[in-house]
């Protein structure tokens, strides 16, 4: 049998009133990965955040967000946008970048974000949840954000 043909069959293994024939994983049960180190990061240690990082498509649908007050007063700026804060969350992640050399610009765009998460209204990543498909967000953007600002400058903020 080919994989062709294996695929097939895996996908009329399948009840015909199912949406998708690939498993759904909410986020918050999808494990770590491996390289990721939990005493390292503590707050982004839960896999629907450590794995938000990851799922941000970069496509800017973010800037499209009206209802949030620093977006709107600092665009066009893209050092303001979510994708720019999640871009260098992630190179922190991965160590091409520490902490000790922060560009100036993302910790100011880093504190002027008040965690509201109307970021997500407009993240085409969490379309499924929006639409009643997913029991929750790809990404919760009030949730990575606040997560981000306690890794970068403490529980205090």
């Amino acid at each position: 049998m080919t994989v062709a043909g294996l695929f097939v069959d895996w996908m009329l293994s399948f009840p015909p009133d199912e949406v998708s024939p690939l498993p759904y994983v909410p986020p918050s049960r999808l494990p770590l990965p491996h390289w990721f180190d939990p005493a390292k990061w503590p707050h982004l240690a839960a896999p629907e955040l450590i794995n938000a990082v990851y799922r941000c498509q970069r496509c800017g649908m973010c800037r499209e967000t009206k209802s949030c007050a620093v977006l709107r007063k600092n665009l066009p700026l893209e050092i303001y946008t979510p994708r720019a804060i999640i871009a260098t969350a992630r190179a922190l992640l991965e160590e091409r970048m520490s902490t000790q050399a922060l560009p100036a610009w993302f910790t100011k765009a880093l504190q002027d974000c008040n965690c509201c998460g109307r970021c997500g209204d407009a993240c085409i990543v969490n379309v499924a949840y929006r639409e009643g498909a997913s029991p929750e967000p790809n990404i919760d953007h009030a949730r990575l954000f606040k997560a981000i600002k306690e890794t970068i400058f403490g529980a205090s903020r």
